[in-house]
């Protein structure tokens, strides 16, 4: 299990499912005592890039902090594909032949 809980990355999970998967092998990656501070190093070191960039600037203390501020990045990373594909593929609403 430790070997799996090092070797786990986020890649196409969501943060929610990442976050559930790294709480379930932290259970045999940890010795009670352990510095917390360890689990969101590895946690955060573990993001895909695009979020992990967006939680990098803020400090964070602890592992609930890491998870909230990388579900808001996750957020705010998919309204933004969401508005770039409107953008792309939404065209206009006004009709092409449209007489004024």
């Amino acid at each position: 299990m430790l070997n799996q809980y090092n070797a786990l990355y986020q890649g196409n999970m969501t943060v929610d499912e990442y976050y559930a998967r790294f709480l379930k092998l932290s259970q045999y990656a940890f010795v009670p005592g352990t510095d917390p501070k360890l689990q969101v190093v590895q946690f955060r070191s573990h993001l895909r890039h695009d979020i992990k960039s967006k939680v990098a600037v803020f400090p964070v203390t602890s592992l609930i902090d890491v998870v909230s501020t990388a579900q808001r990045a996750e957020s705010q990373l998919a309204e933004k594909q969401s508005r770039n594909n409107k953008a792309t593929y939404g065209g206009s609403n006004k009709k092409m032949n449209e007489k004024n």
